[in-house]
């Protein structure tokens, strides 16, 4: 007995031996994020007994590319061809090792019988992607079918109804275009970017082919090329699925919306682009005597005109502009007066009062006992800094003349006699 169940211990170990020196090393992956992944497969009489090794051989190398688990990517395998042979091999919630899957993938056994890819597609859409067999809700699906032949019945409605459940399909056609049309294989993926040939069987075992299409599995969601906002700039330019894009506004600006939007499985963005309308800063006041253009609040990088009323000069900067950190580059200048020159009192008289004068005010003049004013009795100090009038003479005054008196002559004299 004991001989025995080593004899059985030995076969084993010999199978997983045997088994685990088939599998290849696993791949580098480029992929940002899980997927859920499920192979059609073609395992009819055209495929041949080689050319179903080597479509395994194909699906092993995919498969090898994507980091697996059940938080990561699930794959499942289904194979077709006569009316009653379809078949899962493996559903999407079977947790395999890497190891596992690979070693359940080679030892998927050929069938043989006719091509019936509608009722494969059919068996994609009402048993692999359910979630009872591990189709996920937050993931992307894809669907990957390889066959070489045309089916014998249609193909275009399975297929429009496995794309209206959101799943993206590629397909991988090997054979000549008299083996099968590339129309059928474009029906079948819905897209001819989707489509990819082999002329034959062989070339399923070149490791190119697998890569490509992890690559297009990768890259097969793309939300639109976001624009940067006006004023402003975002993260990154790439458009893949689960990439996050961060917008950030220009100084003086200020961003209005989601600072974030993320590409997600239905191709568009979480978020719109959001704006960038600049900064404000706070009204100004006009100065006294003077006006400010325009009132109220200014947006970055624009500025404000203050002028001064006639009369008055401005003291200061007349152009202050708004800064990026809502401050104003200078403060409110000020309006002096106009300053009119200090008069020089006319002779024999004053004026008051003395020293420069400032618009809009007076001086007065008068004169000295025994002169009299001739002009105006003051001036006015105008907006242009002159005066309205000149300054006037002090005139002696002059009495009348005196009859001489009665035998006696008349002298004048400049002072009393």
């Amino acid at each position: 007995m004991k001989v025995a169940l080593g004899l059985v211990s030995a076969i084993l170990a010999a199978n997983l031996y045997l088994a685990a020196s088939q599998i290849p090393p696993p791949l580098a992956t480029t992929c940002p994020y899980p997927v859920d992944l499920v192979f059609l497969v073609d395992s009819s009489e055209s495929f041949r007994t080689s050319g179903f090794e080597e479509a395994k051989t194909f699906v092993q190398n995919v498969v090898n590319y994507f980091t697996l688990g059940e938080n990561d990517t699930r794959v499942g395998v289904v194979t077709y061809s006569n009316i009653d042979a379809q078949i899962t091999r493996i559903r999407l919630n079977e947790n395999y090792t890497r190891v596992e899957l690979l070693t359940e993938i080679r030892d998927i056994p050929y069938d043989r019988g006719h091509t019936f890819t509608g009722l494969g597609l059919d068996h994609v859409r009402n048993n692999s992607f359910l979630t009872v067999n591990g189709r996920r809700s937050n993931t992307l699906d894809f669907l990957i079918v390889l066959t070489d032949d045309e089916s014998e019945d249609d193909i275009s409605g399975p297929a429009q109804l496995v794309r209206d459940m959101g799943i993206t399909v590629f397909v991988v056609g090997v054979g000549e275009e008299s083996d099968i049309h590339q129309a059928t294989l474009e029906t079948i993926a819905g897209d001819p970017r989707r489509v990819f040939r082999l002329e034959d069987h062989d070339f399923l075992v070149d490791d190119s082919h697998p890569r490509t299409i992890r690559e297009a599995i990768c890259n097969a969601t793309q939300c639109p090329t976001l624009t940067a906002p006006t004023n402003g700039a975002l993260s990154t330019t790439a458009t893949s699925y689960l990439t996050v894009v961060t917008f950030t506004c220009n100084p003086g600006y200020v961003l209005t919306g989601a600072v974030n939007a993320t590409c997600q499985a239905d191709i568009t963005w979480s978020n719109p682009v959001p704006t960038c309308p600049p900064v404000q800063c706070a009204a100004r006041a006009a100065p006294a005597n003077g006006a400010v253009t325009p009132t109220g609040a200014v947006s970055y990088p624009n500025g404000v005109t203050f002028t001064c009323n006639s009369g008055y000069t401005l003291s200061g900067q007349a152009t202050p502009t708004c800064q990026s950190d809502t401050t104003w580059s200078h403060p409110v200048p000020t309006c002096q007066a106009v300053q009119c020159p200090a008069l020089t009192a006319p002779a024999n008289g004053a004026v008051s009062p003395t020293g420069a004068v400032s618009y809009p005010n007076s001086v007065t003049f008068t004169c000295n006992s025994g002169y009299t004013l001739t002009g105006a009795t003051g001036s006015t100090c105008q907006a242009d800094g002159t005066w309205s009038s000149p300054v006037h003479t002090c005139t002696a005054v002059q009495c009348p003349a005196r009859a001489a008196p009665a035998n006696g002559p008349v002298h004048c004299s400049d002072g009393p006699s």
